[in-house]
């Protein structure tokens, strides 16, 4: 349920209540990831060099059926 993903995150979404259910207008169900630890590298890489196709994560992304597992980061 919708209402359940939002009662853990309220105060870390970045978003209000209101943005947040009109964002899952119409859906039963919703994702989220918490990250933990984050850690800056002294030397950063740049992920284009690892991954030529490299698209810099988005706030939310649909995902088709018809695509692999990986195709979004250019892994086949």
């Amino acid at each position: 349920m919708i209402v359940a993903l939002w009662d853990p995150l309220e105060d870390q979404a970045g978003i209000s209540e209101s943005e947040f259910f009109e964002y899952f207008r119409n859906k039963e169900t919703g994702f989220a990831l918490e990250i933990i630890e984050v850690e800056r590298f002294e030397n950063p890489l740049d992920p284009k060099t690892l991954f030529p196709n490299f698209i810099p994560p988005q706030s939310f992304c649909y995902i088709k059926s018809t695509i692999g597992r990986d195709d979004h980061l250019g892994i086949r």
